[in-house]
């Protein structure tokens, strides 16, 4: 199944999901109270609280945010993907990782927060439908800087594969590459692609 099928009508109409092969993807949301994966308990291997709503229409969410506020307008932006550590098996999309775990809906039919989050890692979640608002602020339009690391099996010196490169980022965008101080860590460019000037003997 596409991973598509699973937008929400809350948010997710415009979302742009990069597809990187295989099952992996990159899709960059904002976060907000409604940027979220819905699910169910019987469908998850999170134990359900013990004052959880018994209709098993009702769709619990993991959250990106603790702020309860619709209209927050601050939404930065993240990886949806990596976020939740989304996988799929047997053509079924789980999460793997829940942050700042889950909310659900009490048998008062109530919003309630889940409790230790460190319990909940790495337990698979079926995907239901999800939600993406898009960041408040734009997020980055250039390609992910990481692609233009020398491939390790074409390079003549001892160099990192891409997946291996530290990095951090920042509302989309790579923001910084953690590398050794060596004759060999360098950034190849061409002078008709700079603006510095070419000397007179190149």
């Amino acid at each position: 199944m596409l991973f598509e099928d699973k937008i929400d009508a809350l948010g997710g109409e415009n979302v742009s999901i990069i597809d990187e092969g295989g099952c992996d993807r990159k899709m960059i949301c904002g976060k907000d109270y409604s940027t979220a994966v819905f699910f169910r308990f019987n469908e998850t291997e999170i134990p359900p609280p013990s004052d959880i709503n018994s209709d098993p229409r009702v769709m619990q969410w993991l959250r990106t945010t603790t702020d309860m506020d619709w209209n927050d307008e601050t939404r930065p932006a993240f990886d949806f993907f990596d976020y939740f550590g989304i996988i799929c098996e047997n053509n079924v999309w789980y999460t793997t990782k829940t942050p700042l775990g889950f909310l659900y809906i009490t048998d008062e039919e109530k919003g309630k927060g889940s409790g230790n989050i460190d319990q909940l890692e790495g337990k698979k979640t079926k995907i239901s439908l999800f939600a993406c608002l898009p960041p408040a602020s734009a997020a980055c339009t250039c390609p992910d800087i990481r692609e233009l690391v020398e491939p390790i099996d074409k390079s003549w010196v001892t160099t990192m594969a891409i997946d291996l490169v530290p990095f951090t980022m920042k509302d989309g965008c790579v923001t910084s590459i953690t590398c050794s101080t060596h004759p060999w860590t360098w950034i190849r460019t061409a002078f008709n692609e700079s603006e510095i000037t070419a000397p007179d003997d190149i």
